[in-house]
């Protein structure tokens, strides 16, 4: 059995979440430039973003 919070606490790639929001990863990208949805940069280019907080902005998007 898969633990739900470990899979919501999952940190994805650009293009994991950009498929998990049925996004583009170009539009994804805009989204973190303009600092609208939460990222986590690893070393000088390495993004990641944690499902629970990507789950947290299309809530507060109001979808």
């Amino acid at each position: 059995m898969i633990d739900s919070s470990s899979e919501n606490d999952r940190y994805m790639s650009v293009d994991e979440a950009a498929r998990y929001l049925s996004v583009s990863p170009q539009t994804l990208m805009r989204y973190i430039r303009a600092g609208e949805i939460p990222v986590h940069r690893i070393g000088a280019r390495l993004l990641r973003l944690q499902r629970s907080e990507i789950d947290a902005w299309v809530q507060s998007q109001g979808a």
